[in-house]
């Protein structure tokens, strides 16, 4: 939800690449950890031995390898982002270091945002963060000080019950600043899997429509209802992953079609899923192994392809894709999962389905980007096989057509064409800890397993170091 309601997060405005190129004096780590992501973070060392004067502000409630690198390490009560990067918005007023200009020229919502900031002392926003009022006064000098400031996070800020808030409130820190669109300049997030760009540019969540289009905009309902040729669609999202999970254990879902996921590993509460699946009519599993624990559920199972074994792209997290070539056959009666799906439509009797290979499918979403803030028309398989990868939006009558960094123009994406600075209020929706229950129970990642371990956690040998 935070890519819907900014217009800007899910279009990483940075490039990773500027880590290696930058003079920049200033980077910002928000929870992107050096086993997380570690090529770009080598990029990050890399940089800061070259430009010593460089300063890097790691925000983690845990001492992670990361803060080694650190200038000044953040160490927040975890869910009280919010409430810290309004606390470093204030010191920047009150200091005058904002870019006054582009606030007036380009962007929206300040006075508003402003008010909200200005409401809480610096220091009752210090002791609810845990963090010492001098090191939040530190890293907003850093801040405003800088010639260019970047900001990188990942599920950390993501994956929480305030989400959208903690990703608005720290876009709103480079907006006040001016700090985005320019080299060594913007926010970049680091998803949490590969292709989890390319699966939002398709519209891979119940909120979305192909190619960043929202659901709840009639607009963008019409244009891909006018493109496919179809019936009305929906005005209302499907249900969340755990809200399907809900719904199947009450009997307001009756049927569940399980792909490219295991839940029995990954949703927070296991049990409820177990307990679900249980009581669910009719289970699907679409997988590409015989180990998961939700084939005891199944009353259908598909066989899919795995990663080498069909034909595809991915996007990776500054915009760029590239072409992945089938390496090797599928065994047995194992297909693709987009053949698998398409074939499924067809036995249903429902035409536009009939793709003769992958890039056809491909093809079909390149039309849909027309227009859009990921226009790539021209983009082909040819293309992505002759270049290795481009980086979206692509204009192909162009001498340079890849986009290697959004908003240079300064033009967002907005009816107004100005960014937006959201009013966010700092909500704790989590329990806070009491005498009975003092701890706070917090997720992280440790090195070589990836994610929820889903599939790293059975080798054996990743779990030796």
């Amino acid at each position: 939800r935070a890519s819907t309601m900014s217009r800007y997060a899910p279009n990483p405005s940075a490039c990773s690449a500027i880590k290696a190129r930058s003079r920049s004096p200033f980077s910002i780590s928000t929870l992107a950890r050096a086993w997380c992501h570690p090529i770009l973070w080598r990029r990050v060392e890399a940089h800061k031995a070259a430009n010593p004067s460089t300063k890097i502000i790691v925000i983690d409630p845990r001492a992670t390898d990361s803060v080694a690198l650190a200038d000044v390490h953040l160490q927040l009560i975890p869910g009280t982002d919010v409430v810290l990067h309004q606390a470093l918005a204030r010191v920047l007023i009150e200091n005058g270091d904002l870019d006054l200009a582009f606030i007036a020229e380009h962007a929206e919502g300040f006075e508003a945002y402003r008010d909200i900031v200005l409401a809480r002392p610096l220091a009752e926003a210090a002791q609810l963060c845990g963090v010492a009022e001098a090191d939040i006064r530190l890293a907003a000098s850093y801040i405003g000080g800088a010639r260019a400031f970047m900001s990188m996070w990942t599920m950390g800020l993501n994956q929480s019950a305030v989400g959208v808030d903690k990703n608005l409130s720290l876009l709103n820190l480079h907006l006040i600043t001016g700090q985005i669109g320019r080299p060594g300049a913007g926010p970049l997030s680091l998803t949490g899997q590969p292709n989890a760009m390319g699966g939002r540019e398709v519209g891979g969540l119940s909120n979305l429509l192909p190619a960043h289009r929202n659901l709840a905009n009639p607009a963008h309902r019409a244009e891909v209802q006018q493109f496919w040729g179809s019936g009305p669609l929906a005005a209302t999202p499907g249900y969340t992953a755990t809200e399907m999970f809900e719904a199947l254990e009450d009997g307001r879902l009756k049927a569940i079609w399980i792909l490219c996921t295991n839940p029995l590993t990954s949703l927070p509460n296991v049990r409820q899923a177990e307990a679900a699946l249980a009581k669910a009519k009719f289970v699907v599993v679409q997988e590409v192994s015989n180990k998961p624990e939700t084939l005891a559920y199944a009353d259908v199972i598909l066989p899919a392809a795995a990663w080498a074994e069909k034909e595809g792209t991915m996007t990776n997290s500054e915009r760029r894709i590239s072409h992945l070539a089938k390496v090797v056959a599928a065994p047995g009666e194992a297909l693709p999962d987009a053949e698998i799906i398409c074939r499924f439509a067809r036995a249903m009797g429902f035409s536009g389905f009939d793709f003769p290979n992958m890039e056809a499918i491909y093809l079909e979403h390149i039309r849909l980007t027309a227009g859009t803030s990921l226009d790539s028309t021209g983009l082909n398989y040819s293309v992505l096989r002759e270049r290795g990868s481009v980086q979206w939006p692509y204009r192909a009558s162009q001498p340079a057509p890849d986009t290697a960094r959004l908003f240079t123009d300064q033009q967002f994406y907005t009816p107004s064409r100005r960014a937006t600075i959201h009013p966010v209020a700092a909500a704790f929706r989590s329990e806070a800890p009491d005498e009975d229950f003092p701890f706070i129970l917090t997720t992280g990642r440790i090195r070589d397993q990836w994610h929820t371990m889903t599939k790293t956690g059975r080798v054996s040998k990743l779990t030796k170091h």
